[in-house]
């Protein structure tokens, strides 16, 4: 027998639990940019857009944290930003896309505002339709620790989604 959460999941879809309104950032923007959007927005990541309005990224707190606290190089002057090693984003049918590779540069020696968003931001990663089940979207936050997907349709961004928003739905009446 189903819990009442389960059957309440199995009957609901993306698209019912979906935050339509999306902040996004493109990655030209400064990491110094990114943080005050993040809070002046209330929010704790962001879509990345290409410029054709594709997502090609995602970036959060936890990346601009992961960079802005790792170990600076030895020989760093503490005032000082080390070059970016390599390009971040390559293209894909002229796209950019994040990339999992990382600058051996630190945030930690770097002023935020020589940073860009595309030098830190990750890979896309999973994303839902707005048709797609909430209890695969359950299953999915439950398993992996992720704290936001994309909602995509044809290419295009349609909302996003937390599991808070995921638990309001579970909780919440039709």
């Amino acid at each position: 027998m189903k819990s009442p959460a389960t059957r309440a999941a199995s009957a609901r879809t993306v698209r019912e639990v979906m935050e339509p309104r999306v902040v996004t950032v493109v990655p030209e923007m400064t990491v110094r940019e990114l943080v005050e959007t993040f809070q002046e927005e209330h929010i704790r990541g962001a879509p990345v857009l290409g410029p054709s309005g594709k997502v090609i990224g995602m970036v959060s707190e936890s990346d601009v944290l992961r960079h802005a606290l790792g170990p600076a190089p030895v020989d760093a002057e503490p005032a000082t930003c080390l070059p970016v090693s390599a390009s971040l984003w390559e293209r894909d049918g002229g796209e950019a896309v994040a990339t999992r590779t990382r600058s051996a540069a630190r945030l930690a020696a770097c002023d935020l505002g020589q940073v860009r968003v595309g030098e830190i931001m990750g890979p896309v990663g999973a994303t839902f339709a707005p048709g797609d089940e909430l209890q695969a979207l359950s299953r999915f936050f439950a398993a992996d620790g992720v704290q936001r997907v994309a909602v995509i349709e044809n290419d295009i961004l349609l909302g996003i989604v937390t599991p808070a928003d995921v638990l309001r739905g579970l909780v919440s009446p039709r």
